[in-house]
């Protein structure tokens, strides 16, 4: 058993019996390297990562490699989702020095943290072209020993990239041409066969459905809802959307969103629930209604103990990818009647020698993974019918070994899901989704935040203090979610202190964008910002989206001169690929598009208060904020940006006057 005995993090703990003489990040790893002046090896992963398990087995539990690394190395494992920080500044070495990134993240460095060789997966032997990972640590070894100069000039010009690819490159930037850009190149990256964007892999990419949404609410581009729609439908029909438990998994390796990669993550659960509920808002598809209150019943029921919620499920189960969400034919015989077989088999394409394949070899397996045979079109009534055989095979499937579960809460993910449940509240109108938010809120600040502090991670009662920027800015978005859907002071007011801090602690005040970790608590080299949204989007482009909400509502100058430093300083990278920058280009459209203020002024009853929410709930609305004011009499008003219509005193008047300025 090694150091890694001691830590919280699950996926360290999958380590802890590993041969390898495991450090976790610290000053201990990084002392002892110093002093017997040998390289580091650090391996970046997290528990749900299929490959991370695959490099473990095949060369972190083997003897051979265990001596070789602990007599000539010194050897940190570190978990990507505790130390996000970390993740992100060695992820950047890896694209820069190699084109590609992924998991697990191999990195080669001095006892300084200064990276000279980064790689991902390694197999255990060179095969296939592909270097092994014992050859890999021969070869690092003889640098290290007999090439000082070659790695002193190495070390030297990555460090002067990394800090080059830091600094901002100032170009003014017209936003309604960088969203029109965006949406061009959207339109043509779109896969007009099976929805998406690209090619394999797939990625559910939820924020770029969401920017197309609030685009089409301006421009009414049928063309849009065209992609928008043909997407979600698609995802939905695929193998990547778990039918019998809901979820969706966390990409597809086929660009048919058939054969999916089977860890489960909470961020994408959050993010996909929220994008089927904005089309739903938009479109009334009963559908993606259906599919997003899907996802949160499976987030509810097998994520979360009652208090906040975990982390992600793991792709393997058993010792086999997969193992837990396919089915042999036989196994639905035995399972199944034959009427309740036949339906299945009417509606998804399930074969008696399987439809799965190994995403490793690409060969066949006796398996079937449930995708629909066509996306549905119209009522989603034969489908919804099948949840009796669901909850049957469901059933069945708790027998079979679970598929591991990380138990670490993290405060970001937290955040964005509980801001997702505030949505379908606002959206849908049900108690429900408010209460679990704000029972999960109360979780939240009780477990999370200390003395005003918010703490990146909780696991078993032990609390990670260490903070990032997507704590942050995903908790501050949390807080103007509650104020903007209960009207709740204290909410707005614990939103306005979090951003205080992260302008003191995590801005660059030289430039523009935020920091992924504090001025004040740090322990890497080097402090990285990211503004590029990938699968999941970056801290800034929460942050900004916070930014311009605040302005909104307060009407505060400090946000808004962020906003306009950002646009000043910030436009080269946004220019030089719009669609990688699409959740913050949302935020902006936006700002540039100014708020929907809807005040309701004056003492209305209970039921009233209850229908003009429902009238607003009618419409997709993202740009507006509802204020309660005080009136001599009741009335509404309705004010775009700086300019306010007339009070209208009826419900009727107000329902007439909110069509008419939706459909301008």
């Amino acid at each position: 058993m090694n150091r890694l005995a001691q830590e919280k993090s699950p996926y360290l703990q999958q380590h802890k019996n590993n041969p390898v003489d495991w450090y976790p990040w610290g000053s201990e790893a990084f002392e002892k390297a110093k002093k017997e002046n040998k390289p580091i090896f650090l391996s970046i992963g997290y528990s749900s990562c299929h490959w991370c398990h695959v490099m473990e087995h095949e060369s972190f539990e083997d003897q051979q490699i265990a001596d070789y690394l602990n007599q000539n190395f010194i050897s940190i494992k570190v978990d990507r989702e505790e130390r996000p920080d970390v993740d992100s500044l060695y992820m950047l070495v890896c694209q820069m020095m190699t084109g590609q990134g992924g998991w697990p993240l191999s990195i080669f460095m001095t006892s300084s943290q200064q990276p000279f060789f980064a790689g991902t997966y390694f197999p255990k032997i060179t095969m296939n072209g592909r270097l092994g990972f014992i050859d890999v640590l021969k070869r690092i070894q003889y640098i290290w020993l007999q090439q000082k100069k070659d790695l002193h000039n190495t070390i030297q010009n990555i460090d002067v990239a990394l800090r080059e690819s830091q600094k901002n490159l100032s170009e003014h930037i017209q936003i309604e041409a960088l969203i029109e850009q965006a949406t061009q190149d959207l339109k043509t990256q779109f896969d007009p066969h099976r929805g998406g964007f690209g090619v394999k892999p797939k990625f559910p990419s939820p924020h770029k459905i969401l920017f197309l949404i609030e685009q089409y609410r301006w421009t009414k581009d049928p063309e849009i809802l065209s992609i928008v729609d043909k997407t979600l439908r698609e995802m939905h029909r695929g193998g990547v959307f778990d039918h019998i438990r809901g979820g969706f998994h966390r990409y597809s390796t086929d660009e048919n969103w058939e054969l999916p990669h089977f860890e489960k993550m909470l961020y994408d659960q959050a993010l996909c629930a929220r994008m089927y509920l904005e089309a739903y808002q938009l479109t009334k598809v009963e559908l993606y209604r259906t599919v997003a209150e899907k996802i949160i019943h499976f987030v509810q029921m097998s994520m979360s103990d009652g208090g906040g919620f975990f982390s992600s499920f793991d792709a393997d189960s058993d010792g086999e990818e997969g193992a837990f969400y396919t089915w042999s034919y036989q196994e639905l015989e035995s399972i199944l009647s034959s009427q309740e077989l036949y339906r299945l088999e009417q509606m998804f394409d399930i074969r008696k020698d399987g439809n799965f394949l190994d995403e490793a070899t690409h060969e066949p397996v006796n398996k079937n993974i449930l995708f629909l045979k066509n996306s549905i079109i119209g009522s989603s009534k034969d489908y919804t019918s099948l949840s009796g055989i669901f909850e049957k095979l469901k059933s069945m499937a708790q027998n079979r070994v679970q598929p591991m579960r990380d138990e670490k809460i993290l405060a970001d993910w937290n955040a964005l899901f509980i801001q997702t449940l505030l949505k379908a509240y606002d959206i849908l109108g049900e108690e429900k989704y408010l209460n679990l938010a704000e029972q999960s809120l109360d979780f939240y600040e009780k477990n999370l935040i200390k003395e005003g502090r918010i703490f990146h991670r909780v696991c078993d009662g032990d609390i990670l203090e260490k903070s990032f920027l997507d704590d942050y800015a995903l908790a501050i978005g949390m807080y103007l979610q509650h104020f903007l859907v209960t009207y709740n002071v204290d909410s707005l007011e614990k939103a306005v202190d979090f951003t205080d801090r992260v302008i003191n602690e995590y801005l660059d005040k030289e430039g523009s964008g935020f920091y992924l970790s504090s001025e004040f608590d740090q322990d890497v080299f080097m402090r990285t910002k990211d503004f590029y949204d990938g699968a999941y989007p970056s801290g800034n482009s929460f942050m900004y989206e916070n930014l311009v909400i605040l302005w909104n509502i307060t009407g505060q100058s400090k946000y808004k001169s962020q906003l306009e430093i950002l646009q000043k300083n910030h436009g080269a990278h946004l220019s030089a690929s719009p669609t990688g920058f699409v959740y913050l280009l949302r935020a902006l459209s936006l700002w540039h598009r100014g708020s929907l203020e809807i005040q309701i002024q004056g003492e209305w009853d209970k039921k009233s208060r209850a229908e003009i929410e429902s009238i607003v709930r009618d419409y997709y609305l993202p740009e507006k904020i509802i204020k309660i004011t005080d009136s001599d009499k009741p009335q509404i008003q309705i004010c775009r940006g700086m300019s306010c219509g007339l009070p209208v005193l009826t419900i009727l008047d107000f329902k007439n006057e909110l069509r008419k300025l939706y459909s301008s």
